[in-house]
């Protein structure tokens, strides 16, 4: 079996691995990749663990494309100004995995200061 595990920018086009990060105006974001091989993801964010698996995840994976938090449950991920790293682990049900670790840095929006 093929596996493949990536981490989307936000510009959509750049696929990438570990170790990343990209920097953004806002503090509120939806993270998504793509998995090949794979059927679960769990990111790790400010020590707690988020899941694809079960009835109330909070991680969607919809034809091999996962997104954090699940849009159709919740609103994006709340962020702190400057640094935000998350740790992401794709996995299958024979323990196969692969980690990435993404920092996402939140910078101020120099037009909200402006007189």
């Amino acid at each position: 079996m093929s596996y493949n595990f990536s981490i989307v920018k936000p510009d959509g086009v750049s696929r990438t691995v570990s170790p990343t990060s990209y920097s953004i105006d806002k503090e509120e974001v939806f993270l998504q990749g793509q998995i090949t091989g794979y059927d679960q993801v769990k990111v790790n964010y400010a020590g707690t663990e988020f899941t694809s698996i079960g009835n109330e995840s909070d991680i969607s994976i919809v034809d091999g494309t996962w997104v954090f938090p699940d849009p159709n449950t919740s609103e994006g991920i709340d962020l702190d100004q400057g640094s935000n790293t998350f740790i992401i682990t794709a996995s299958d049900s024979n323990n196969v995995g692969v980690s990435a670790t993404l920092t996402v840095i939140v910078i101020s929006n120099m037009d909200s200061f402006a007189v």
